[in-house]
């Protein structure tokens, strides 16, 4: 019962902290603030030293970047997909704060997307290691959009290995399934935990209701008989 309870306060406090971190970090800034990021995100990108790139890939994605730029203005930098491009590219040529700055303005100027907040998620989880960042875009990109699977199984690994916390990793698993029950992977990830967490009885129940939904899936099936045998 105890751990029951620890799980359902680690899920109201997951929900709770998206509710309010949606409202903090979608605050819009001052109108002088806002020409400051419209002026970097349109700057050329500040090139990393110690790329794994050669010349002719950095002027390839340089080429990309000055087409970007030209299809944002455009759109006077009102174009999420655009702005998504631009901080992509910023983020492969080694100008991290660059791809911040125009994640964080699409944050601003669409904070009900979860494109920008997942990939600024990302960068901060993998790249920058800086975790409470990480947490903060994961939880209000999975809010946004709570069956975007490929950010659920990120913002997973995040609590998982990074955090090492299985009470925060197992809550945002079972807060997911209601959204997502008809997709088999919400379940199969749900049966890895389990597994990985020596709890082999559920990590069964859920393989198999990944299978029941995914029947052509012989790594899960192989995955049950395995777990039987045990």
């Amino acid at each position: 019962m105890k751990k029951l309870g620890k799980i359902l306060i680690a899920v109201i406090l997951i929900a709770a902290a998206g509710f309010f971190l949606y409202r903090e970090l979608t605050k819009k800034p001052p109108i002088d603030e806002l020409e400051s990021y419209r002026q970097s995100i349109v700057a050329d990108p500040k090139v990393g030293s110690g790329l794994d790139l050669t010349e002719e890939q950095k002027n390839n994605y340089l080429q990309q970047f000055k087409k970007a730029k030209e299809e944002v203005l455009k759109a006077n930098l009102d174009t999420l997909q655009g702005l998504n491009e631009i901080a992509q590219l910023k983020r492969i040529l080694g100008d991290i704060e660059g791809a911040i700055t125009a994640w964080e303005y699409a944050n601003i100027i669409r904070p009900q997307n979860s494109l920008s907040f997942a990939n600024l998620a990302a960068l901060y989880h993998y790249d920058l290691k800086q975790y409470d960042k990480a947490e903060k875009n994961y939880l209000i990109s999975i809010s946004n959009d709570p069956d975007d699977m490929p950010t659920i199984r990120n913002f997973f690994e995040f609590y998982f290995y990074s955090l090492k916390d299985n009470a925060k990793a197992e809550a945002l698993l079972l807060e997911s399934i209601e959204p997502n029950k008809e997709n088999p992977d919400i379940y199969a990830l749900t049966g890895s935990f389990y597994a990985d967490t020596g709890n082999v009885q559920k990590a069964i129940e859920f393989y198999k209701k990944s299978l029941e939904l995914n029947p052509g899936n012989q790594a899960v099936r192989q995955e049950i008989q395995r777990l039987e045998k045990l």
